[in-house]
């Protein structure tokens, strides 16, 4: 259960109405709307980014501009949350360019070299397709307390339908 203090963010990030030519206004709107998601969630200790298909790197071949980018949250974006202080647990929907644990230790580097977070772990959910979880500590107290709860989660009867792969 979610206490009152949680806080929400649901703006839908859309080029729709925008042609493709018009990239410097696609860039605006989602400076815009990463603004506004940062603004809704100031004073959160831990903010869990939903994107539909997961994450991607500030360098990928794909901007963030493009049509299909509004699926991913870039590690840009992501950045500003945890500089303010803010831990993050990031879907990332596996794909077919590894094996999942691969794809995790992936993502898992991509989050230490990209974000100021210290990467704690990513955890695996397989009912279904492969979703990955990734758990990044802005903070020491907040590194104790994930891990705290990730060993948990291993020993909890829900423990057998996921799996929890350690960062380095």
């Amino acid at each position: 259960m979610l206490d009152a203090r949680t806080r929400f963010f649901d703006d839908l990030l859309d080029f729709a109405d925008l042609p493709v030519s018009a990239w410097a206004a696609r860039q605006q709107r989602r400076r815009a709307w990463a603004q506004r998601a940062l603004a809704a969630t100031c004073g959160c200790d831990l903010i869990f980014a939903d994107p539909d298909n997961g994450i991607r790197p500030v360098s990928h071949r794909v901007p963030a501009h493009r049509t299909k980018a509004v699926k991913h949250a870039y590690l840009g974006e992501l950045a500003a949350f945890a500089a303010r202080g803010q831990s993050l647990i990031v879907y990332h929907h596996a794909d077919r360019t590894a094996g999942v644990q691969q794809q995790a230790a992936r993502r898992l580097a991509d989050l230490a070299r990209e974000v100021p977070v210290q990467p704690i772990a990513a955890v695996r959910a397989s009912r279904g397709t492969v979703r990955l979880f990734l758990v990044g500590a802005a903070t020491t107290s907040h590194a104790c307390y994930l891990t705290e709860r990730l060993v948990a989660l291993e020993r909890d009867p829900w423990g057998t339908e996921l799996a929890v792969w350690w960062a380095d």
